[in-house]
């Protein structure tokens, strides 16, 4: 669902409509068209947006092979760009055109050993993630009093002693009470694997959680000889500023588990799996009902 270039208030406002359940679908049925019908229009999004977009190596008889058009898609900002599975460093490539924002195109620097490649096709072969529209201007207007981030999705309990490779079945669990899985997974460094972050990388999904440091001291963001597509990006994805300041949002869900605490959830009185997980289905019940409370006052 693409961003709408007003508020439903705005227009409500205007002809000083009477708030109604049925005048508010009417509304917000004509403003999702107009957003259409602009964009449509002026053939560009101007809302951006973060995604991972695949091109096709490009076709000598269009474009040189060390250039790649962008067609429609404008870009903003590159988290990472991989070619043919291998990741490109940030200074074997050039944005263009060199100035300012929106960039229409990528073109290898030919001062290095750079090129774009194919591996077992061309189609598909380049993937490029990062902040997609026209302009990226904003503007703060306010703050949540209690963020929809405070809330919980999905809970499960278990006895292994170790939460590392159950991101997937948690997304998974996400989709099927969500009906639609996240754009972007924010998660504690040892919650996923490298098939957990390439599996979501196949759903569209940009993980972001931060890569554990190696015993042998060796970099964790550098690219590894074993790294497929989706770690590749991920590593890159976490280098960046932007993966970094993304990562940050991560720090609300901590406010749970310190309120649940204050709720006295410290050592459970019951034994058995099912048990301990109504026991947590209760307490993250309360906390939803508490922080809908909360946000319908703000």
């Amino acid at each position: 669902m693409r961003a709408w270039y007003c508020t439903r208030e705005d227009v409500m406002s205007a002809p000083d409509f009477k708030e109604s359940a049925r005048n508010s679908r009417q509304i917000d049925r004509a403003i999702a068209s107009a957003t259409a019908a602009v964009a449509d229009m002026c053939h560009r999004e101007f809302s951006p947006g973060l995604a991972t977009r695949y091109f096709s190596w490009p076709n000598l008889t269009y474009a040189r092979p060390w250039r790649l058009w962008l067609d429609e898609f404008e870009l903003l900002q590159v988290t990472s760009i991989t070619t043919g599975g291998v990741l490109l460093d940030q200074s074997e490539y050039f944005l263009e055109p060199v100035n300012d924002p929106p960039f229409d195109r990528v073109e290898i620097n030919l001062g290095s050993q750079a090129s774009f490649t194919a591996s077992t096709t061309f189609q598909r072969s380049i993937a490029i993630t990062g902040l997609w529209g026209y302009s990226h201007n904003q503007e703060s207007v306010a703050s949540l009093v209690s963020p929809v981030t405070s809330t919980s999705t999905s809970i499960d309990v278990d006895n292994s002693g170790s939460d590392r490779g159950l991101m997937r079945p948690m997304l998974e669990r996400t989709r099927t009470r969500l009906k639609r899985l996240p754009r972007r997974y924010l998660a504690d460094g040892g919650f996923c694997r490298g098939e957990d972050i390439e599996w979501a990388h196949g759903e569209g999904i940009e993980v972001y959680c931060p890569p554990p440091n190696s015993r042998s001291g060796v970099d964790p963001f550098l690219p590894r000889s074993s790294d497929g597509p989706g770690v590749a990006a991920w590593r890159a994805r976490m280098a960046s500023e932007a993966g970094k300041a993304q990562y940050q949002a991560r720090t609300i869900c901590e406010c749970i588990h310190a309120r649940w605490r204050n709720w006295d959830l410290r050592q459970l009185t019951v034994r058995g799996i099912e048990k301990v997980r109504a026991v947590v289905l209760w307490y993250a019940l309360t906390n939803n009902i508490l922080q809908g409370h909360r946000l319908a006052k703000a």
